[in-house]
């Protein structure tokens, strides 16, 4: 027979009497009951740094493999860069032979750029002379290119790079008013200005001085770099030349 006695209250922890029952005495002191739940936690808790040094050792390999990948290709780049600049070593007396070309042809653009073909030049400005006329002398005062040719004074001159000097002779006067008037039509002439006129005692004939002023069209521009086609009329490669036109425009 078995007698359960408990208290009224439901909060209350329930407490029984059990009477009739076999006999059960409870000797374990409570530090025995105490220790098998330490171990417990300890057992977790070993199990617990256990899975976390896993954790970490899969993480330094996983690490360790992404820098070991990431040195091999590095190390591949970098053997690729030493193969390009061994194989730049071998082509470096064509590469400097290729920029001393360059600057050869900056030098002789530059060197000739204010050139100007005098032979062809005098072969125009004879053209316009009448017959009976001949230059005896001729002189040119052009400006080099790293210098800046002297303009005129007066407002009625235009600009210009150069000027020549041309020792006339002459049969009659009217001669001398004809062939300036057509010397405007040589290419690079800018204007001219007659010298005193005098009469040579020996041929009879009249001689004079004639200067004649040029800008950069009369320039030959054998080694200047080929016009664009979408610039402006008159452009050509070198800053002298372009700015001597513009003026001129």
């Amino acid at each position: 027979m078995t007698l359960s006695i408990g208290s009224g209250s439901t909060n209350a922890k329930t407490q029984r009497l059990v009477v009739g029952g076999p006999p059960r005495v409870d000797l374990l002191p409570p530090e025995v009951r105490q220790g098998k739940k330490d171990a417990a936690v300890r057992r977790q808790l070993f199990i617990g740094v256990i899975a976390i040094g896993l954790l970490v050792v899969i993480g330094y390999v996983a690490a360790t493999g992404v820098a070991l990948d990431s040195q091999s290709k590095l190390t591949s780049a970098q053997d690729q860069t030493t193969n390009l600049l061994a194989q730049q070593n071998e082509y470096s007396a064509v590469r400097q032979l290729s920029v001393d070309i360059d600057n050869l042809t900056v030098v002789r653009q530059i060197g000739t750029a204010r050139e100007i073909n005098f032979k062809s030049f005098l072969a125009d400005v004879a053209d316009t002379m009448p017959q009976g006329m001949s230059i005896s002398q001729f002189d040119a005062d052009i400006a080099s290119p790293v210098e800046v040719a002297e303009q005129a004074e007066t407002p009625l001159q235009g600009p210009r790079v150069g000027s020549m000097v041309f020792d006339v002779s002459t049969p009659t006067l009217q001669h001398v008013g004809v062939w300036m008037s057509k010397l405007r039509f040589v290419t690079g002439y800018v204007d001219a200005q007659l010298g005193d006129v005098s009469v040579n005692e020996e041929s009879g004939k009249l001689e004079f001085q004639l200067t004649v002023h040029v800008d950069s069209a009369a320039f030959s521009g054998r080694y200047a770099d080929p016009v664009d086609p979408d610039a402006g009329e008159g452009e050509t490669a070198t800053e002298g030349d372009a700015a001597t036109e513009e003026e001129t425009e």
